[in-house]
């Protein structure tokens, strides 16, 4: 007999041995039956809890970034022209200028900034891959940016979204086009 044969002979009979102290002891046999029950359930309560979390993170970041392009759409079509008609002037440098407002981009950048030091564990950017020169570091930063920068410019997708890792912490990055 070969060990191959051997080990399915052992296998057999192991098994066979199991079946019958079970069927001597339902206690034993209902005490397996629910810690594996208790296991399976708990393998997927978790696998749902972790979907339900990284749904929550998807959810809560559109938000964020919807809110965001509203404020930064408002401001565009309704503060800036009612700003420049009453002689006001839109400049990225409006800090101590007299008459002088946020671009748009300017704007948003700062809200972001500001924003993101409220937001429990969460940031926010904005960047181009046509950054305004007197802005520092503000075009992609790694190869998510990267990544994000080329599917979302070639229209493949309206949203790139990626879980990452990090300390051993997992996070949601998620980016839509402005």
């Amino acid at each position: 007999m070969d060990q191959s044969a051997q080990r399915d002979n052992l296998a057999d009979s192991t098994g066979s041995r199991l079946v019958e102290r079970l069927a001597t002891r339902p206690v034993l046999a209902l005490v397996i039956y629910a810690i594996v029950g208790m296991a399976l359930i708990g393998g997927q309560m978790y696998r749902v809890v972790s979907m339900v979390g990284q749904d929550t993170a998807l959810e809560a970041a559109m938000s964020y970034s919807a809110a965001i392009s509203d404020i930064r759409e408002y401001y565009s079509s309704t503060v800036v022209p009612r700003a420049k008609a009453g002689g006001a002037k839109a400049s990225h440098d409006y800090q101590g200028i007299e008459g002088t407002i946020p671009l748009p981009a300017t704007l948003t950048i700062e809200l972001g900034e500001k924003t993101s030091g409220r937001v429990d564990g969460g940031t926010f950017r904005l960047f181009s891959r046509y950054p305004f020169p007197w802005r520092e570091d503000r075009g992609p930063r790694d190869g998510f940016e990267r990544d994000m920068l080329k599917v979302l410019s070639d229209g493949t997708s309206e949203t790139y979204s990626q879980v990452e890792e990090n300390d051993g912490q997992k996070f949601l990055r998620y980016a839509t086009p402005v």
